[in-house]
Formats: C-alpha cells, sequence, structure tokens
C-alpha cells in the first residue's frame, strides 16, 4: 500500500476552479486534511463521464476547460467516498485538490487509478535550487559544476529570442532589444525563464542555470 506522505508542495499550475472556494471554505468539516490527488499516468480515465453538477454551474469556465475523464474519475471517488474536491487538474497533472479525513486517503491511497496523494500546502525556499531541467541535463555535474557557488563560466554571450526578459538580479543581462514594438520588457515572463535556466547566476539565491 502506498503511504502518505506528509510534505508540504507549492503547485503553480495553470488550473481552473472546480468549485468557488468561499463556500467550500465556509463547509470544511472537521478531522480533514488538505491533500492533492494525482492519478497514474496510465490510469483508464477516458471509461469515465463527468456530469455537470452545481459547480460546473457556478463555473462553466472551469468545466469547459477540464478533461470530461478526468471530472467523472474525481466524481466516481466522491460518489464513493463521500467527500467534494475543491480544485480539479487535468493538463499538467491529472488530479485534484480537497480536505480528507485520514479514512478517505487510505482508501484513496489504495484506489489503483491513483498514483499518490501528497500534503498541500506551502513550501518555502531558503537558498538556491536546483531546478528539475538543470540537473536532468547533468550540468551540476559537467564542467559548470552548476550549483556548486563556486562561479561561472565566462566569456559567452547567449542570444535568446523570446518573449523579452525582465532586469533580474539573478541574471547577468548584457542587452535587450524589442522588435515586436511596445513596452521593452517581458511580456509574458517566457523569455526571463529560459534566460534563467541559461545564465541564472550561481549564488545564495533563487536558481541556477546551466551556465
Amino acid at each position: 500500500m502506498r503511504k502518505f506522505f506528509a510534505i508540504t508542495l507549492l503547485l503553480a499550475l495553470s488550473a481552473a476552479l472546480l468549485t468557488p472556494e468561499a463556500p467550500v471554505n465556509a463547509q470544511r468539516p472537521t478531522g480533514t486534511f488538505p491533500v492533492i490527488v494525482v492519478f497514474r499516468d496510465d490510469a483508464p480515465l477516458a471509461g469515465f463521464v463527468g456530469r455537470q453538477d452545481e459547480r460546473a454551474r457556478a463555473n462553466p469556465a472551469a468545466w469547459n476547460y477540464h478533461d470530461r475523464g478526468t471530472l467523472g474519475a474525481i466524481q466516481s471517488l466522491e460518489a464513493r467516498l463521500a467527500f467534494r474536491a475543491e480544485r480539479a487538474y487535468s493538463a499538467t497533472i491529472r488530479g485534484f485538490a480537497g480536505r480528507l479525513t485520514a479514512a478517505q486517503i487510505a482508501a484513496i491511497e489504495s484506489d489503483p487509478m491513483v498514483a499518490y496523494v501528497v500534503a498541500d500546502g506551502e513550501a518555502h525556499t531558503t537558498a538556491q535550487t536546483l531546478p528539475w531541467g538543470i540537473d536532468k541535463v547533468d550540468a551540476d555535474v559537467s564542467s559548470t559544476l552548476a550549483g556548486n557557488g563556486s562561479g561561472a563560466i565566462t566569456n559567452v554571450n547567449v542570444y535568446v529570442i523570446d518573449s523579452g526578459v525582465y532586469a533580474h538580479p539573478d541574471i547577468n543581462l548584457v542587452g535587450h532589444v524589442n522588435f515586436a514594438g511596445g513596452k521593452n520588457e517581458d511580456c509574458n515572463g517566457h523569455g526571463t525563464h529560459v534566460a534563467g535556466t541559461i545564465a541564472a547566476r550561481d549564488n545564495a539565491d533563487y536558481v541556477v542555470g546551466v551556465a
């Protein structure tokens, strides 16, 4: 049986609300814990059909956004275990967030469709972090030794054609040219993210880049 790990996560996911937050907060039962439930990648969610309920009528944008199979699987668990999910996720991950009792958590962990259950909360960083992508390309064990705080590669210029870049203390920004018109800044954050993936400084703050 999978175990319930009492860890805290801060999910930065682009997921719509399954139900408005205020009514849920007002009706939270005692003896429950905020958790995030994630379905297995190979879970047969396509076999479920989501049913419209008062949450869909209260937030039609969320209903239209989510995968019907994922919503149907969530509703099936809700009916079987007598709980109400607060949020649904069907893009980056497939699952839901809500408040469950210990017995409900144990039952969900034993469900063959469920990959894991984790506590839902905030995590705060206190030092520079090594992002997943940087570790995945082994930048920390290459000649750059990204993440050891020793400095950075010099005399290398990298040119990023993207959505722009914000002035950030962790990025050595040499220049920024706007070919699209409007303000000379990052229009949605992606270019800054890419620049940081490449060259965020190897110091004690924020994240570290490949170089």
